[in-house]
């Protein structure tokens, strides 16, 4: 393939622990992020943070047991 393509990853749990940790090392290695966390402040937040380090990165708030929520997120 001649041309690059950047890769989505979907993160959940992204505002903080393990969630967050994963969002920033797939940021740092050029993946464009999907933070999902039901924490909203906290999401904007580190999601602010990475995107102003140059990071592409997309945050959205949602409860997980919210399945119409997860269908029209993802889509």
């Amino acid at each position: 393939m001649g041309s690059e393509q950047r890769r989505l990853a979907l993160v959940t749990g992204a505002a903080s622990g393990l969630g967050l940790v994963t969002s920033q090392m797939l940021a740092e290695r050029g993946h464009s992020v999907a933070m999902l966390d039901l924490n909203g402040d906290r999401l904007d937040v580190e999601a602010g943070r990475l995107g102003e380090a140059g990071h592409d990165v997309h945050p959205f708030q949602i409860d997980l047991r919210d399945s119409a929520a997860v269908d029209s997120t993802v889509e």
